[in-house]
């Protein structure tokens, strides 16, 4: 489920093992440098959705097996000094496991796309999706108003036309890439399906200009032990200046946020911060 999702049994959508997202992002460190040295810190985050909650408990194991067997060129050991539960809506945070005693002390600050929303500024007359689950999923009524808003791709962000990786990053494909990834890791991994009038926010997304970019993109390769070669990655770094009817787009974007987009998005690619200016 976590490292080789598959299509459930019957499964009419993605069907290309490819296409699944799995339910997890390694985010690293918003930094350049490649080597620590002894005692150095390293801070990343780990974002667990839907069922894969539940597996945070293995997911510790596992980065204490790592500690011993090493990471990086030459497998160098680590230990692990703290994990920590973070709500990214409020800053909470709450330690969860302390390497020096090694257990884990569970605290749930997990949240949904409905608290996004309403931490978005969500009024009465949004429209809203329901799951056959329970849970919800609200999104804005498209109003015409006039706003401009930044996209600064923090990491390699591999966004997708027509099948095609795309250069230039127009707003609707990015829309385009984000409905894609939230309505597959509802269909996967929370069990139900993302519906919402594709077409009319693809159409809205449209009218919004692209006004400057500065973006470039680069090339970076990993290991798959699964395939046992280096697979070639890329997207891309940089910024964008969009103008036009943003208003209804600020709680997918700030969705976007904490899910990254485009291809890649597991290994941390895609992650992108967005401001009004």
């Amino acid at each position: 489920m976590v490292f080789e999702s598959e299509p459930p049994p019957g499964a009419e959508a993605l069907r290309n093992y490819e296409s699944i997202p799995r339910p997890f992002i390694l985010e690293p460190p918003l930094e350049t440098k490649t080597e620590y040295t002894p005692g150095e810190p390293v801070v990343f985050h780990l974002v667990l959705f839907g069922r894969a909650l539940n597996l945070l408990p293995y997911f510790i194991v596992t980065l204490d097996e790592f500690s011993r067997y090493g990471i990086g060129r030459g497998r160098r050991p680590f230990s692990i000094e703290r994990i920590e539960a973070l709500n990214p809506l409020t800053g909470e945070r709450a330690t969860i496991y302390n390497g020096a005693e090694r257990i884990v002390r569970p605290r749930d600050l997990s949240i949904t796309a409905k608290d996004v929303w309403m931490h978005s500024g969500g009024q009465e007359n949004s429209r809203s999706a329901s799951s056959p689950s329970g849970g919800e999923i609200s999104f804005a009524s498209f109003v015409p108003d006039q706003q401009k808003l930044r996209l600064e791709f923090l990491t390699p962000t591999r966004l997708t036309f027509a099948g095609k990786p795309v250069t230039v990053p127009e707003f609707h494909i990015v829309i385009r890439n984000l409905l894609r990834r939230i309505s597959s890791l509802c269909y996967f991994h929370h069990g139900f399906a993302y519906e919402a009038d594709f077409p009319a926010i693809i159409a809205c997304a449209a009218q919004v200009r692209l006004v400057v970019h500065s973006t470039r993109w680069i090339t970076w390769e990993r290991y798959s032990f699964r395939q046992n070669k280096k697979v070639p990655c890329g997207g891309l770094v940089g910024w964008a200046a969009y103008s036009g009817p943003l208003g209804g787009f600020w709680p997918l974007l700030r969705l976007g946020k904490l899910l990254h987009v485009g291809k890649g998005s597991v290994f941390g690619q895609g992650k992108f911060r967005v401001t009004k200016i």
